[in-house]
């Protein structure tokens, strides 16, 4: 049986293929093999593609779909042979739930005829490789009924990655490989709803580098930039993977510090001291490298913005500032 696609504009050019070749092909020997010309076309395509009737059983493949390279028997990556049903063989593999078992109700649902084609993508991580998959399933019509769907899987790896590299170009500051200041207010944001939702505080941490100018004035601003990147080094070193770092602009620097109230923050200073300290014990640099900071804690329910707490924690770090001035002027 030939199944003939729905001529709508959202179908895929797989479908339309197969109705070109319906319509158009007038070669008078092959007038009769339907089936043949039905075949070919499935066959021009790269993707995998396979044909499932009404029950989802698997009616008709591609060459593509038979020689894919890295099928397992098991989830997005099976290829069944005909006669398998590909539904079923879904749900026995992923019989928890999640994306593909919302993948198996969207195509039973289109097979009703509730939608006449959709398309989804799917992660199918394995070990440390990274690929990607992209379904487009388009119904099929036989005298007018719904009677089964095209599957079409590519392979969209490639994409993914280069989209991946985009995104993680545009959040980092170039110079020192931290998050630049749009991705730290995003992740200052995010901190802020976790916040909220597990009822936990936070902070954040203002740091700023004391006398740069004065070192890109007397040895430039390359050695101006180095105290920068070993500044970010340092504070990298003693930092929790669940702490975030930023760069707000020049020498100025974020960290949001998990579930950390302003008491819990002062051991983190203190290691970050430490590590300046002996980072300016051992150098052989005619400066040392200082910096002033400031703190900002957010509370569940404060209603304070991710603006709101730079402009606290700056605020704080002008008031220490200040104090350490007075502090020293009194001696």
């Amino acid at each position: 049986m030939i199944f003939i696609a729905e001529q709508q504009t959202q179908d895929s050019d797989i479908a339309s293929t197969f109705m070109a070749a319906k319509k158009t092909y007038t070669d008078p020997f092959a007038e009769d093999d339907h089936e043949g010309i039905a075949q070919a076309a499935l066959d021009s395509f790269e993707e995998q593609i396979a044909i499932i009737d009404k029950t989802g059983r698997i009616v008709a493949v591609n060459t593509a779909w038979e020689n894919y390279p890295d099928r397992q028997p098991a989830g997005v990556l099976d290829r069944p042979h005909i006669g398998i049903n590909y539904l079923a063989r879904l749900r026995r593999h992923n019989a928890g739930g999640g994306k593909v078992s919302t993948l198996i109700r969207n195509i039973r649902s289109l097979m009703r005829g509730d939608k006449g084609r959709f398309t989804v993508e799917l992660p199918s991580h394995t070990g440390s490789k990274k690929r990607w998959l992209q379904l487009s399933v388009t119904r099929l019509l036989s005298g007018g009924e719904p009677a089964g769907a095209v599957l079409a899987y590519s392979d969209i790896t490639a994409r993914k990655l280069a989209e991946l590299a985009a995104r993680k170009h545009s959040m980092t500051d170039q110079m020192t490989g931290i998050l630049n200041r749009r991705a730290g207010l995003e992740a200052l944001r995010k901190q802020i709803k976790l916040c909220e939702r597990h009822g936990r505080s936070f902070t954040a941490c203002y740091i700023d580098l004391d006398n740069l100018k004065l070192v890109n004035d007397s040895y430039g601003h390359k050695e101006g930039d180095r105290v920068i990147t070993t500044l970010v080094k340092l504070v990298s070193g003693v930092l929790r993977e669940s702490d975030v770092m930023c760069r707000l602009g020049g020498d100025e620097l974020l960290l949001i510090l998990h579930e950390t109230t302003l008491e819990g923050s002062g051991i983190v200073l203190k290691r970050i001291h430490s590590a300046v300290d002996a980072r300016n014990a051992r150098g052989k640099k005619p400066y040392s490298i200082e910096f002033s900071y400031g703190l900002a804690e957010y509370t569940p329910g404060c209603k304070r913005t991710a603006e709101d707490l730079v402009d606290l924690a700056d605020r704080d770090m002008f008031r220490m500032m200040l104090v350490r001035k007075t502090v020293a002027l009194s001696r």
